[in-house]
């Protein structure tokens, strides 16, 4: 009987852990968002350019990510999506969730973008973006959770 005790309270512990690491995970998903300036190529030259981004995680399933990176043009220097010259964009992206539960890795699905990330807060994460060529784009911004 004591070990059979003993049994209940392991696969207890078990579950209540695999509970905890599903609801960190999971407490990704939702809208993040930055004002920020990026510096990207554009017409053979590096420009400093205003930016609205958001990064939405639509779902978390174990180590699997999905979502989007959305952005607009605060002034008139477009960015571009592939060789398209556009003013604002929405690019989807699947990525891998770090054992850590706060280190994202993310690629494009449609682009040539490469993201990093880390969860420094509650509701922040900071964001690498980088792009190659035949239009480089580069930044790093704190990204705030939408409430």
């Amino acid at each position: 009987m004591r070990i059979f005790g003993t049994l209940v309270a392991v696969l207890f512990a078990i579950a209540v852990s695999a509970s905890a690491s599903m609801a960190q995970t999971s407490d990704l998903v939702g809208t993040w968002t930055a004002e920020t300036t990026i510096i990207l190529e554009s017409d053979d030259e590096i420009v400093e350019v205003p930016r609205v981004l958001s990064i939405v995680i639509e779902s978390v399933h174990g180590s699997v990510v999905q979502g989007a990176r959305t952005w607009k043009a605060e002034t008139d220097n477009p960015g571009y999506v592939e060789e398209e010259s556009v003013l604002e964009a929405s690019e989807p992206f699947i990525g891998a969730l770090s054992a850590d539960g706060k280190t994202l890795r993310l690629v494009e699905v449609d682009d040539h973008g490469l993201m990093f990330a880390t969860r420094i807060g509650d509701d922040q994460i900071e964001l690498t973006y980088l792009e190659t060529a035949p239009h480089a784009v580069a930044y790093t911004a704190i990204f705030d959770r939408q409430k």
